[in-house]
């Protein structure tokens, strides 16, 4: 496993800092910013902002146990339904995952699933040419398992939305197969030889089981 390390820097602890002058001793106006306090301020800031598009970026291209990215998508419906007594995430959640953990490679993402855009700046090295100062990257998120994807390929609307419903869709299939790796550990010998189909009863169970850890 590879982990990453990287350096915190808050600005705000540069807002009073002075650079040191040779000889130590007082002078100058009191208060008086010094040259290089607006460098630092800035560097700081980009180290912020470098650090939360690597979050995100880490987020969306991870390789996690098919263990792993099933619990992540678990706590969001958690989070969603967070002192809900009708639970309407997980409900919805279930329907969506019985629907369509038979057949993931043919699912179809319907357009109430989904957020609505994200449009954002796409970072510096997004299209070649230098930095781009107009907003055609694209992001969106799946609503019922709380998948999201970005795309900033393109100089062009369209072509990033076209990409960023492709890299959900190759998501969501690979998550209700991760299911299934699950729930294939739970089968017969037995079962394995016949190709039993899903249970979707135990899917259920299963489901309702890991959120209430």
């Amino acid at each position: 496993m590879e982990i990453e390390y990287s350096l915190r820097v808050d600005p705000d602890d540069f807002d009073d800092f002075e650079q040191g002058r040779a000889g130590g001793g007082g002078g100058g106006k009191k208060g008086e910013k010094r040259q290089g306090d607006l460098t630092l301020r800035e560097h700081a800031k980009e180290v912020r902002q470098n650090q939360a598009e690597n979050t995100v970026n880490r987020a969306e291209n991870s390789d996690k146990s098919p263990a792993a990215e099933v619990q992540d998508v678990l706590e969001y419906i958690k989070s969603q339904d967070a002192g809900s007594v009708e639970m309407k995430c997980t409900t919805q959640y279930l329907g969506w995952l019985k629907e369509n953990i038979h057949d993931p490679d043919d699912l179809v993402i319907n357009e109430g699933e989904m957020s609505n855009w994200e449009k954002l700046t796409a970072s510096v090295k997004a299209g070649g040419g230098g930095r781009q100062t107009s907003r055609n990257a694209r992001a969106r998120t799946h609503l019922l398992t709380g998948i999201r994807a970005s795309a900033e390929e393109s100089r062009q609307a369209y072509p990033n939305e076209t990409i960023v419903m492709n890299k959900i869709r190759e998501r969501l299939q690979k998550h209700l197969k991760n299911w299934k790796v699950i729930l294939s550990a739970s089968q017969t010998d037995e079962d394995r030889l016949k190709q039993a189909p899903v249970d979707t009863g135990m899917l259920e169970e299963e489901v309702l089981k890991r959120l209430a850890t």
